[in-house]
């Protein structure tokens, strides 16, 4: 095995572990949205969110921790940045991290 599979393997088994233990978990399942919150599907400076879209807000909202992932022009940006918002227009001293793999 060379370098390059080994490294794609670890990381492939990584990603598998990580999606186990956080994303999936029985707190993952419990979180909840405050009542008060507000969704805004229309968002300033963005292109119109499908109902897909939509959905998907909704649900990684009452998460703690999300993993958007898809090939290039899928929406990935524009679901992102509209969950942003939306954490924001809600609660505007909301800490948020972001982290993303680059080229």
């Amino acid at each position: 095995m060379n370098g390059n599979q080994y490294k794609k393997e670890y990381y492939q088994e990584c990603t598998k572990k990580i999606l186990e233990t956080v994303i999936f978990s029985k707190v993952q399942k419990e979180d909840k949205l405050p009542k008060a919150f507000k969704f805004y599907l229309d968002i300033p400076g963005l292109n119109k969110l499908d109902e897909l879209q939509k959905k998907i807000i909704k649900e990684m909202m009452a998460k703690r921790v999300s993993v958007i992932i898809g090939p290039p022009g899928t929406g990935k940006t524009v679901l992102l940045s509209a969950i942003v918002y939306n954490i924001f227009k809600n609660n505007p001293d909301s800490k948020i991290l972001i982290c993303s793999n680059s080229n």
